[in-house]
């Protein structure tokens, strides 16, 4: 199921979403909450956090000065600020990404990123504009997609 809106106006007069909240099942009896803005006053805000029986893991904000993150004193907590946008987060990413393409098509590297994976988070990302849209839970239908085993 998935919700979703759009308060900047230019977004809104395309008929597209800049905000939106998704809720995932499994048959496994696993639940996924997401949450994805377009817009951040302060930065390029990404976390995660996963949450099980056996513990949790939780990723941060990559920062762009590793030297200090936090300081507390007499004025409070102040934090280095985060990367304030996708190019500036992402920059060694992209840099990395053409570096691993070139190794697959020059030298015959296997691909980090399967076929079937891409497959999978375009399915996902349909279905929970569907849902945003629709107001209505969207199931998907894996049976077709020859699922490989250490998906299953």
């Amino acid at each position: 199921m998935a919700w979703a809106g759009a308060l900047i106006p230019e977004i809104k007069a395309i008929d597209d979403f800049d905000n939106i909240a998704f809720l995932l099942s499994f048959p496994s009896g696993a639940v996924v909450l997401g949450d994805n803005s377009r817009y951040s006053a302060y930065g390029y805000d990404q976390r995660l956090e996963v949450f099980g029986y056996k513990g949790m893991i939780k990723v941060e904000n990559e920062r762009p000065c590793h030297s200090t993150e936090t300081v507390i004193g007499h004025e409070g907590v102040k934090l280095t600020p985060i990367f304030y946008s996708f190019p500036s987060r992402y920059r060694l990413a992209y840099a990395r990404e053409m570096e691993h393409f070139l190794d697959v098509v020059q030298k015959g590297v296997p691909m980090d990123v399967t076929s079937w994976q891409t497959l999978a988070v375009s399915k996902i990302a349909t279905a929970a504009e569907e849902s945003a849209r629709t107001g209505k839970t969207v199931d998907i239908d894996w049976s077709g997609d020859d699922i490989p085993a250490e998906y299953s």
